[in-house]
Parts: C-alpha cells; sequence; structure tokens
C-alpha cells in the first residue's frame, strides 16, 4: 500500500521473501511507472489506488500487507485498516512503518509541506487504537531502529551515525524511531 517507486519490494525480492505475487499499489500512476522499470519481474502486479478503499482483485487473499509512511496521508485510519483486513488471509499480517512526530529531524523535514499535516497524529496510543478499532488482533507498535529522513547526500552517513547510535540509548531511540506496527488478522 502506497508503493511508490517500488524501493521496498526492490528489497523484498533481492532479499529472497518468498511471496508467488507482489501486488504493488499507490495512487500515483507516473511513480508506479518508476516502480515497473525497476521491477520488470513477472510476480509484481502494479494496481493504481488510493489506500482508503484496498479494491484489489486477488484471486486469494493477502499474506501481508504492508505499507510505510500512509496513516497520516489517510482521512479515516480506522477505516483504511479495516478495510486492509477484508483483503488479508486469516492469520495473515499487516505491518506498517509510521513516522514519529517525536523525531525532530523528521518534524524539520516535513515542516510546512501540506500533505505531511496529519503526521502529529502518528503517536503509539492513536496507533495501537485505530489498528484495534479496525479489528486486528495480537497488536504490537513499538520504535524500530531510525530511519531518519535521507536528506542530501552529504548528510548520509552523520545521519546514518545517529541512526546506529540511538539504537543503543533508550531516550534517544523513543525519538528518533519510526513506529512499526504490527497486527494480524
Amino acid at each position: 500500500v502506497g508503493a511508490g517507486t517500488g524501493l521496498l519490494a526492490h528489497h523484498f525480492l533481492a532479499a529472497g521473501v518468498p511471496f508467488h505475487e507482489y501486488v504493488l499499489l499507490d495512487v500515483s500512476e507516473r511513480m508506479l511507472e518508476r516502480a515497473r522499470e525497476r521491477l520488470p519481474d513477472p510476480r509484481f502486479r502494479f494496481v493504481v489506488s488510493g489506500a482508503e478503499r484496498l479494491e484489489v482483485n486477488a484471486d486469494e487473499p493477502f499474506d501481508l500487507v504492508l505499507g510505510v509512511d500512509i496513516l497520516h496521508h489517510i482521512s479515516d485510519p480506522v477505516g483504511a485498516l479495516a478495510s486492509w483486513r477484508t483483503v488479508t488471509a486469516p492469520g495473515g499480517m499487516l505491518c506498517l512503518l509510521e513516522a514519529n512526530i517525536l523525531n525532530p529531524l523528521a518534524l524539520l523535514y516535513f515542516i510546512g509541506v501540506e500533505e505531511e499535516v496529519r503526521m502529529y497524529l502518528n503517536t503509539d496510543v492513536n496507533l495501537g487504537k485505530w489498528m484495534t478499532q479496525a479489528g486486528w488482533s495480537r497488536i504490537d507498535v513499538r520504535p524500530t531502529p531510525a530511519f531518519t529522513p535521507s536528506g542530501p547526500e552529504w548528510l548520509a552517513r552523520p545521519l546514518d551515525l545517529v541512526d546506529r547510535l540511538a539504537v543503543h540509548i533508550p531516550f534517544l531511540n523513543r525519538i528518533t524511531a519510526q513506529w512499526c506496527v504490527v497486527g494480524f488478522r
């Protein structure tokens, strides 16, 4: 969900994640065109679709629904999470990585960017509450190792160092990490 240019799917493929079909959804045809170029493998299917109500023609429900930084773009996150649950197989998993408003770099990076304005709602409490309301079970919301905004190339090494150090310092980990949200159907 919110596949963008297919970078995450590319990493799944490179890591040998054993799925027989990958369905990449994004609202932007332009982004999916870039994903098609990156992922010429016939196991990939590309669907132009909004994320709020998934309408995917699939022979079987999905074992895994994955999204990165998508919920804060959706006006009804509970409705979207419930929709994603309906296309997930019994015992299947939803995994989301969501921006953490406590991260000062993310806050500075996204300040004034209109489509990021709802990022402040991404708290561990809200994410867990929305998952529960949408009917997911065995819900786990926790900070996961950072992944600060990439920024300019010259900042890549210093930001990577911050990410590596923050993992070992609980206070820093809590504010620099992204939220990892997992739930099962």
